[in-house]
């Protein structure tokens, strides 16, 4: 059901949306425009950790663009996401440790 629901949201959407779902994990998202971006939130709503958060975005949206993660000082660090090449569409793979109800935070621009 799941990849059912994200190939209609992204098909109705099109090349030009800037949407961004996470899959895999139970995760809840919350995404934001921008000036010259994206921020999303992402939190582990369930009592088992992940150590993957995959963010499905629009290979037109995240061109040219880095990606930053909120640490745990406050400060925004630059990280690499491993990018998987889905035609239209990119994942982009951070391997990091999300504990139940934790959140991590990114900014792509």
């Amino acid at each position: 059901r799941q990849a059912f629901w994200r190939k209609v949201l992204f098909e109705l959407g099109g090349d030009s949306s800037d949407q961004v779902i996470a899959h895999g994990h139970p995760l809840f998202v919350h995404a934001l425009d921008l000036e010259n971006g994206f921020f999303v939130a992402v939190t582990n709503v369930i009592y088992d950790k992940t150590d993957v958060i995959t963010l499905q975005v629009s290979k037109k949206s995240f061109a040219g663009r880095d990606v930053y993660l909120l640490n745990p000082d406050g400060n925004w660090e630059k990280v690499a996401p491993k990018e998987e090449d889905l035609g239209s569409f990119v994942n982009l793979v951070f391997e990091m440790c999300l504990n139940p109800l934790e959140s991590a935070n990114f900014i792509i621009q």
